[in-house]
């Protein structure tokens, strides 16, 4: 491994002393450090001078650096490819990466080349520690498992940044003596086979029980059986070692990283068939471990391990349990999919369909230009959508529901609309029930988002800060792709008012550009169906909806309507935030209705549910508030909370 001593001191330097401030770049706004060339052109190794100009976002550096190499044939025409599918390709690309001797990572090219860090780290390594990567990589396909997830966190483990903050030297030294430990057992004859690449991809990837002598790695297995063994034995027995060393072996996954784990995938909703799936079985086993403070259950747990004479340490545990567990949350999302038939087309026009979402329905979808400056009626949408930028190879949606229609548009303009169905299973990254951040300066190769995933219903009932976040790969996997991204299958058209003729003339003139450049869209890709999301006639129906349980409640006295009431108006009113849904907003779902349908609930709530309700009102009033992009409802939380109180003093 290569020390970048040198090149570190350099960053260090210009982040100090070089100028930067936030602008676009490649797609989205960041941190970009100016007049960097001069400290960058210090740095001898030209690979490292790369590496910099790449980290501080210099474009007049990088451009400078281009000038200063000559690729070779083989070189220029893998990067005329990689260009053909990513026309930004050159501000996240060190171009060393194209030397053929890092061919075997072409399964994961189109991810490599966007995550700078990732480069930075592999271009560190010496050729064995590539050989090493190189069968690892191998080992990963020949079972069918993406190597994407693996060695992005191997090369993060192994290899050293120019960036100080990125290195841990005490791991940096124990993997590189241990490497050295493997060239010199294959130097001197020994043979390493698929079982012990396994586990050496393993040790690579967590950083835990590192073998320190040949012996160890070749007989790794019953060595952690040993390590259970003394450890169970010792009457000074570590709880917390020991239950991270059950958690890495049972599933090659750090202790500290189980919270987020399982925080990933909340169960609440799941299916009975679900609980027998695999990923869904591994998930409950792994959160009964992290969360168990029996001693006896772990020392039981690790005698199981020690008495299987069968056992040994799975490298695509964790991977396959999220795999899998992502397909289950893929299949119920795909499951979410509006009405196209015959029953609700509205009209046709140049050979487009309009459907009427109706009262009921989910749908998926993305809103153009919300962050940018897409959706003009300029441009051919299709052509636009299916350009070659691929700076960020996740494609974020929304899923929204006829009580919760909170789409990405903070700008308070009207924008056109995708919506997507049938994604391929495989193509889900991962999500929130908030913007997750999933900008192109933010993803990494192996797409580690801050991910909280709920069955759908809930997915949406948790959705208050706007809107929440799906995650796709861009590339579209799916045996049928006409094109290298995922496009819509339909156009969303988001109608405020039931009849349009009660609008403005201003209004209604920025409504028909709306429509006719959402028929644009649908024509330019093909003449897909566009569906009208009509929000009063959906407004209408929801304060019946919510009267409804009112009444309900009045009956049978069930507290789970009075939650479902309340989670109900909530969706409602995050469904309609921003100055576009002002209309809608004060109407239907003001702060006055609010207080009208809470001082019903007063009038008839049973006095052993008012203090869950006031714990449900406050649950919620803080949900609500966090949302840095509105202040539509701060206004709300004191309503609710001095009804809150009144019922509280009325209980005294």
């Amino acid at each position: 491994m290569r020390r970048r001593n040198d090149a570190g001191k350099i960053w260090l330097y210009i982040c100090r002393n070089c100028v930067s401030s936030e602008q676009e770049f490649a797609g989205s706004y960041t941190a970009v450090w100016k007049d960097t060339l001069k400290y960058i052109i210090g740095v001898d190794n030209v690979v490292d001078r790369f590496s910099l100009a790449l980290m501080t976002k210099d474009k007049e550096a990088i451009d400078a650096l281009y000038k200063t190499i000559d690729l070779n044939a083989y070189q220029k025409e893998l990067l005329n490819e990689l260009l053909e599918r990513n026309n930004e390709l050159l501000y996240t690309l060190n171009p060393f990466v194209l030397d053929p001797k890092y061919d075997f990572l072409m399964p994961v090219i189109d991810e490599l080349v966007v995550d700078k860090i990732i480069q930075d780290k592999l271009l560190s390594l010496n050729e064995y520690e590539l050989s090493i990567l190189k069968r690892i990589t191998e080992y990963c396909i020949s079972y069918g498992v993406n190597p994407n997830r693996i060695i992005s966190l191997i090369i993060t483990n192994m290899g050293c940044s120019i960036v100080p903050g990125r290195n841990s030297e005490e791991l940096l030294n124990k993997e590189e003596k241990f490497l050295k430990l493997l060239q010199d057992y294959e130097e001197n004859g020994g043979l390493i086979n698929d079982e012990m690449i396994a586990n050496i991809a393993i040790i690579l990837k967590t950083g835990i029980c590192i073998p320190e002598v040949i012996d160890e790695l070749i007989n790794y297995n019953q060595v952690l059986k040993d390590l259970l063994k003394e450890q169970i034995e010792d009457e000074e027995l570590d709880f917390s070692e020991l239950k991270e060393n059950l958690m890495w072996i049972l599933f090659s996954i750090k202790l500290r990283e189980v919270k987020y784990f399982i925080n990933a995938f909340n169960v609440d909703g799941a299916g009975k068939e679900d609980y027998t799936s695999h990923g869904f079985i591994e998930l409950l086993a792994m959160k009964m471990l992290y969360e168990t403070e029996d001693v006896d259950k772990l020392k039981e747990i690790a005698r199981e391990i020690i008495n299987n004479p069968y056992y040994k340490i799975n490298l695509f545990n964790n991977n396959l349990i999220e795999e899998n567990l992502l397909l289950i949350y893929a299949r119920a999302f795909n499951k979410c999919r509006p009405n196209f038939d015959n029953s609700n087309i509205i009209r046709s026009v140049d050979g487009i369909n309009f459907y009427d979402a109706g009262v009921d329905f989910y749908a998926i979808g993305k809103v153009l230009g919300a962050f940018s400056c897409d959706g003009r009626n300029d441009v051919n949408y299709c052509e636009e959508w299916n350009d070659n930028r691929y700076r960020s190879h996740v494609n974020a949606v929304s899923l929204i529901r006829n009580d919760n229609l909170a789409f990405a548009e903070q700008d308070g303009k009207l924008h056109v609309k995708l919506g997507f169905l049938d994604f391929d299973e495989k193509m889900l990254l991962g999500g929130g029930v908030k913007d997750v951040n999933s900008t192109p300066d933010s993803i990494d190769m192996s797409v580690k988002i801050y991910s909280k995933l709920y069955y759908p219903s809930e997915f949406v009932d948790n959705t208050r800060e706007w809107h929440n976040e799906l995650d796709y790969e861009r590339k579209d996997s799916s045996i049928t792709a006409k094109h290298f991204k995922k496009n819509p299958d339909y156009i969303i058209i988001d109608q405020e008012v039931e009849d349009i003729n009660f609008l403005s003339e201003d209004k209604k003139r920025e409504y028909e550009e709306l429509v006719n450049m959402s028929i644009k869209a649908a024509k330019d890709f093909g003449n897909i169906p566009i569906l009208v999301i009509n929000r009063e006639k959906i407004a209408k129906h929801e304060m019946d909806v919510i009267r409804r349980k009112l009444d309900e409640y009045y009956v049978t006295y069930d507290f789970l309507l009075l939650k479902r009431i309340i989670t109900r108006l909530n969706n409602n009113r995050n469904g309609c935030r921003g100055v576009q849904h002002k209309y809608i907003r004060e109407k239907y779902f003001s702060n006055t209705y609010y207080q009208q349908i809470f001082s019903e609930i007063d009038g008839i709530i049973l006095e052993e549910h008012r203090s869950k309700l006031e714990e449900l009102i406050d649950s919620e009033i803080k949900k609500m508030a966090r949302c840095v992009y509105d202040d539509t409802t701060l206004d709300l939380p004191h309503e609710l909370k001095q009804n809150g109180s009144e019922l509280s003093a009325k209980k005294d």
